[in-house]
């Protein structure tokens, strides 16, 4: 597991690369830090008794999983966008290899790279055929209409 001053140290490195407004993955790695260091990036209303920081990140990051499965079955694609974004964060701070997720093409709403994240946290893999065929970078069904066409 990454020391707290390792987790500042990738938000500042992230806030910097993502300067867009959208930042799911910093926001899932200041919500691994505690009040104080992450007291520079909350907004000023916040106090210690209303930060919650992630105490169990891999608890955190298998519920989070199973949220991403149900986004990518739905061709939810912003959504399982974030949760690929969130994963990843939750994946680093665990010390896992994240370069696994980055080589794995984010296709079918990002299924294959949630098999990547899956096998990282020893998680079993769905059994659903269309999610299966989804891991594979196939579409859900042949001739999908939804969107998730190869």
């Amino acid at each position: 597991m990454r020391t707290q001053e390792e987790i500042v140290e990738q938000v500042k490195k992230k806030s910097l690369a993502q300067p867009s407004l959208l930042h799911f993955e910093v926001d899932a790695l200041i919500s691994c830090l505690t009040f104080e260091n992450a007291k520079p990036w909350l907004k000023e209303n916040v106090t210690e008794e209303d930060w919650e920081c992630e105490e169990d990140v891999r608890a955190t990051a298998v519920d989070h999983l199973r949220f991403a499965w149900d986004k990518a079955s739905g061709h939810r694609g912003i959504s399982a966008s974030r949760s690929v974004d969130k994963l990843t964060a939750y994946c680093w701070v665990l010390g896992l290899e994240t370069s696994l997720i980055a080589d794995a093409p984010y296709a079918q709403y990002g299924c294959p790279q949630l098999k990547v994240i899956a096998e990282l946290l020893g998680e079993p893999l769905p059994t659903d055929k269309k999610l299966l065929r989804m891991m594979a970078g196939q579409s859900c069904v042949s001739h999908c209409e939804q969107g998730c066409g190869s």
